[in-house]
C-alpha cells in the first residue's frame, strides 16, 4: 500500500488516495520506522491523494520532527490536500 523508494540518502514514500483512521494506523509502525531510518532527506509523495484525516496529520507531524525539517518535503500536493494543511498551521514549516 506504501509505495517506498530509496535513493542514495533519499526516500520517497507515495500514498494511496484516501488516508483515513484505518489505513493511518496501518502505516504508523512504517511511517515512524522509514523516518528514523532516513539518512538525508525524506519525502512525502501526495500525487493522486485526495483525502487526510487529522490521525495522518499527526504521522505527518511526526516523521518531519523525527528528520527534522531541512530533511523533510512534500510534493505533488494536489488542491484539497493544500487547503487542509493550510488549515491544520502545516504551511508554516512546510514548503506545500
Amino acid at each position: 500500500m506504501l509505495e517506498v523508494k530509496k535513493e542514495n540518502d533519499k526516500i520517497t514514500v507515495a500514498f494511496p488516495a484516501s488516508l483515513g483512521t484505518a489505513i493511518s494506523k496501518d502505516f504508523e509502525p512504517e511511517l515512524k520506522e522509514i523516518a528514523k531510518s532516513a539518512e538525508e532527506k525524506l519525502t512525502f509523495d501526495f500525487n493522486g491523494v485526495t483525502f487526510i484525516c487529522s490521525y495522518f496529520l499527526r504521522l505527518l507531524l511526526s516523521a518531519y520532527k523525527e528528520v527534522g525539517g531541512d530533511n523533510f518535503e512534500v510534493i505533488n500536493v494536489g488542491p484539497e490536500i493544500k487547503k487542509v494543511l493550510k488549515i491544520a498551521g502545516f504551511d508554516k514549516y512546510l514548503n506545500i
